[in-house]
Order: C-alpha cells, then sequence, then structure tokens
C-alpha cells in the first residue's frame, strides 16, 4: 500500500482524572472538531484495576456516548499502570503469564468490542537481565514469544491493527531504528501475523543518553539517527498505524500541547510529519517485515499537571486541533493529497 489514508485523532488521556464519562469526553473532543479517539486505559477502563461487571458497561455506555456525540473510538491503548512493571519481561513467569492473560488479553476483547485498533506497553528489563548478555536473550525471546502469541490472539478476534510502543532506553525496548525492526520482524516471523509499531514523537530524547560508549553493550548502544523523530518515520512509519503526537523540543518528552507558544519553540511541524511518512511510502516493501499500514491514526497525545485548571487544558485542546486541522483538513484523505 503506497499511499495510505490519513486521520487526526486524539487521545482521552487529557480526561483522567476529570472527564471520566464516556458521555463527557466524547462530547469535549467532537466540540474540538476531531472524531476519532484514542481511549486510555488511565480514563477508568484498565483490567487491572476495574471490575469486569464495570468494564462491561462501560463498552456499552462508550457505544451510546459515541453515537450521540458523532464520534468513534478508533483505538484503545494502555495508560501508566502498565508502564510502572516488568510486566511481560518480569523474571518471575507468573507476573508475565499475569499480565498477558489478565490484563492485555482483557483488553484486546474490549478492542474488539468496539470495533477498535488496539496498542500497549507493558514491558522492562531489569538491570541485572540487561547487565547479562545472556539473560538479555533469555528474556528477549521470552517477551517475542508472548507477543508474537498475543499477535495471534488479536488476529482471533479482530481484523484491526495492533502496535506496541517505541521507548528511549535499552531496558524499553523497542528503543532504536534497527532494534524495532529486528523487533517487529521477529514476531512476525513467529506468529505469521502482523504486530506493528507506535512511534511517538517525543520518544527520541532518551536516545542521546546511550549513543556509542565503550562499557556497554551492543544492545544497550544508540545511534545518532536514533535521537531524530523524522529519521524514525521515515525509516518506520508506516508500520506505525497510531503515531502519538507531542510537541518537544527533542531534549524532553513532557507532552506538550501544539500551541502556539510550544509550536514556537518545539521540533515537529505537521507538515514536515507528513512529507517524511511519504519518503517511507515511497520505499518498497521489505518481504522480512509486516505489509505496510493502509491506515495511519496521526494521535494527540498531551499530558497536564494535576495543577492545571480545566479551562487551561480545554484552550490548549483546541489550539492543538486547530494547528493539525489545518495539516489534516479532512479525515480519511489520501497522504498523497495532503503532501
Amino acid at each position: 500500500m503506497a499511499d495510505p489514508e490519513i486521520y487526526l485523532a486524539i487521545d482521552n488521556c487529557f480526561a483522567s482524572k476529570r472527564w471520566t464519562l464516556p458521555s463527557d469526553w466524547t462530547a469535549i473532543i467532537k466540540n474540538l472538531g476531531i472524531d476519532c479517539i484514542e481511549a486510555s486505559a488511565d480514563t477508568e477502563c484498565d483490567p487491572l484495576y476495574m471490575d469486569a461487571g464495570y468494564l462491561k458497561d462501560w463498552v456499552s455506555d462508550v457505544k451510546k456516548a459515541c453515537k450521540k456525540n458523532g464520534t468513534r473510538v478508533v483505538n484503545l491503548y494502555s495508560g501508566h499502570g502498565s508502564y510502572s512493571t516488568l510486566g511481560l519481561a518480569h523474571t518471575d513467569s507468573r507476573c508475565r503469564e499475569r499480565m498477558k492473560n489478565q490484563w492485555i488479553k482483557p483488553l484486546m476483547k474490549m478492542a474488539s468490542e468496539l470495533d477498535a485498533g488496539i496498542g500497549f506497553f507493558c514491558h522492562a528489563f531489569d538491570s541485572s537481565v540487561l547487565g547479562n548478555p545472556t539473560l538479555y536473550k533469555k528474556y528477549y525471546d521470552i517477551l517475542c514469544g508472548d507477543l508474537a502469541e498475543l499477535a495471534v490472539y488479536w488476529k482471533s478476534i479482530s481484523q484491526k491493527y495492533a502496535g506496541i510502543e517505541q521507548m528511549y532506553s535499552p531496558h524499553q525496548i523497542p528503543w532504536t531504528i534497527k532494534g524495532s525492526e529486528r523487533f517487529l520482524s521477529e514476531i512476525y516471523k513467529r506468529a505469521k501475523t502482523p504486530l506493528y509499531l507506535t512511534i511517538d514523537t517525543g520518544h527520541q530524547s532518551g536516545q542521546r543518553n546511550f549513543l556509542e560508549q565503550s562499557d556497554r553493550h551492543d544492545y544497550e548502544i544508540a545511534l545518532p539517527e536514533d535521537t531524530d523523530t523524522y529519521k524514525w518515520l521515515e525509516m518506520l512509519g508506516g508500520y506505525s498505524p497510531i503515531v502519538h503526537l507531542q510537541q518537544t523540543d527533542g531534549k524532553h518528552s513532557s507532552h506538550f500541547s501544539f500551541t502556539p507558544e510550544r509550536n514556537s519553540t518545539g521540533i515537529i511541524h505537521g507538515n514536515k510529519v507528513l512529507s517524511v511518512l511519504k519518503k517511507f511510502y515511497a520505499k518498497p516493501e521489505n518481504k522480512n517485515m509486516p505489509l505496510r499500514c493502509d491506515k495511519l491514526y496521526l494521535t494527540l497525545e498531551p499530558f497536564f499537571s494535576t495543577g492545571t485548571k480545566d479551562a487551561c487544558i480545554l484552550k490548549s485542546l483546541e489550539q492543538s486541533a486547530a494547528y493539525w486541522r489545518e495539516v489534516i483538513p479532512k479525515d480519511g484523505m489520501k497522504l498523497s493529497d495532503l503532501v
């Protein structure tokens, strides 16, 4: 697929602990001029925290709210809860199995019921593993096996995309461009079905701390290209059905909004994002990788501090949506028509 459809979406993480009812966050998002929503597990739908009966009702409430407000949940995504644990790379198999079967699979089932895609991140290597090449190889293999199993499970219940988020330090893979290619290729080889990537436009900030060093193993070393958001999009953008959008100075992953003030000093520019994605799609297919995506959801993912006033959040959201609607005036437009 050489010319994907482009959609503008927003993660409802901004609504966490504030506007948690589906009727509320769908209405706010519709008022921004955005129809496509990424629902975060942090906004009261995490299977590890929530009652099973409640989650069943939540899915029903989301469907009703989306119908009423003219929106749709296009993706369901993990939140901070799963990010704070070793998860699928835990040194204890009981914890890995719990994460896989009692968190990810229920989340996948919810996504399927919403006719949505799925994205998540829930693993990290302990330093005792990272510093030992033999152990690292062992747990890397376990992780690839579990993710391949999850890819197969997802295919059995949905035809939508599933992806794993790109991170920025060696204990949370995939974190380099070449490492991401190997990672996705290995999972695809095992599962015979794709597990894709989620590129975040601020997740290239940590790699500068791990550039060539003689005292590190090769899998702990980044290259200069790994610090470049646009190089990630150029090399891997078509394997990223969800692109998380945050404004950044390139040195921090603060998940800033796209306000005029932030845009004046930020390095993420909408037209350039689309231009480098077009470069990716101009390249031939890689037979060792999954098929390139025919739909890309460019998804705003703004974070706000607990002390931020509601009115300030809403203003930032409005300005961010307005900026990106200039870049993507209509959902579903072909990339070639936007660049």
